[in-house]
């Protein structure tokens, strides 16, 4: 593993950076994992909130919520109004990179097609249904499973 010394992009503190993930200071990591609890909580408590309800409320950057959406560790309830758009097509998106089509393009291309799972299609599917609104969810199952 090569760790390598950064200065953390949030606070400009130097620290042992692992070489993956976010260039954050352990600080500022637990500092944001304690607003995304915050808008996890939100939301599971007011699914379908949009964006900027859910930034003022839980004092959290829209710009951070965007961040999160294009991890997929939160997806809009439907498509219309997000703001998203695959990196490849310009499909609008619910949450992350690329649509499912371009998803199972890059599969294909890459030989692992296979491994291409139908939760994915579902998903492609879902997206092509819903078609208005600006809403969010958390993707987690349960309140409690941090």
């Amino acid at each position: 593993m090569d760790v390598s010394v950064k200065n953390c992009k949030e606070c400009g503190h130097l620290f042992q950076y692992p070489g993956f993930g976010d260039r954050i200071c352990p600080d500022c990591k637990k500092i944001e994992d304690r607003a995304f609890q915050r808008v996890k909580d939100f939301l599971y408590d007011y699914p379908g909130a949009t964006l900027y309800i859910t930034a003022e409320t839980c004092e959290v950057a829209p710009e951070r919520i965007r961040k999160w959406l294009r991890e997929e560790r939160l997806q809009f309830v439907e498509i219309t109004g997000t703001g998203l758009s695959c990196d490849h097509c310009g499909k609008p998106l619910t949450s992350g990179r690329f649509c499912a089509d371009c998803k199972y393009r890059f599969a294909l291309a890459a030989g692992t097609a296979r491994e291409y799972t139908e939760e994915a299609q579902e998903k492609a599917e879902k997206e092509k249904e819903t078609n208005s609104g600006a809403k969010m969810f958390f993707l987690g199952r349960n309140r409690r499973g941090r």
